[in-house]
């Protein structure tokens, strides 16, 4: 979750990123999540919302707000761009990461 905070932080300046020790919440029923870490997002008038990792469909997930258990990603571009959609925000230019595309949570 570190690399997925910093993608956003690099690709949408604009939105405030938190990383959180996880919340030992109940995880949706459809879906095992890891509550590890988890990715707190806030911009402007939207949020706190929190993301976290699907450890089977191996995906991030909203954990919370009006899209809370919608799948995105695993890419971290990708969820960044995703991410600021979702909340409302532009995309800054610029590669996630020099390598190219990344996914996972060993990743991010």
């Amino acid at each position: 979750m570190a690399r997925l905070r910093a993608v956003v932080r690099r690709r949408v300046p604009v939105v405030a990123v938190a990383l959180l020790a996880g919340s030992g919440g109940e995880a949706p029923s459809r879906t095992e999540v890891s509550r590890a870490d988890v990715l707190r997002v806030t911009y402007r008038q939207c949020g706190p919302w929190d993301v976290v990792w699907d450890v089977r469909a191996e995906v991030y997930v909203w954990a919370s707000g009006p899209l809370a258990g919608e799948w995105f990603g695993p890419d971290l571009d990708e969820a960044a761009g995703h991410i600021a959609t979702a909340v409302g925000a532009p995309v800054g230019a610029g590669p996630g990461s020099a390598s190219g595309s990344e996914s996972g949570p060993e990743s991010a």
